[in-house]
């Protein structure tokens, strides 16, 4: 399935069992309004699975490119992040979803 901005411009492809309730699975990616490619990954039955790439906002710094990986729909393990500017990265480490461990900019 594919979903569209206002101007024509691929916001996300993915596949889906089920439109009703919507129940991905298999390999999805999603776009800037600018047709960049904003994040990719994968899903097994409706979760997050496996390794993402994906944005996340830092206030102060802002946008960064991020990359870990997914158990059953939760962040889990080491997920790096690399600042807009390349300049700075940081380290993140999850279990089960949520922050675990040291943190490292």
């Amino acid at each position: 399935m594919e979903d569209h901005y206002p101007t024509g411009i691929v916001q996300m492809s993915a596949y889906a069992t089920s439109l009703m309730p919507l129940v991905m699975d298999g390999p999805a990616r999603y776009y800037s309004s600018d047709g960049a490619l904003n994040a990719a990954g994968e899903y097994v039955k409706g979760e997050k699975e496996g390794e993402w790439q994906e944005p996340q906002m830092v206030p102060g710094y802002g946008w960064t490119d991020g990359s870990g990986r997914y158990i059953n729909g939760a962040k889990d393990g080491i997920w790096n992040y690399v600042y807009s500017n390349s300049l700075k990265s940081a380290n993140e480490f999850y279990q089960n979803g949520k922050k675990s461990g040291l943190y490292h900019q």
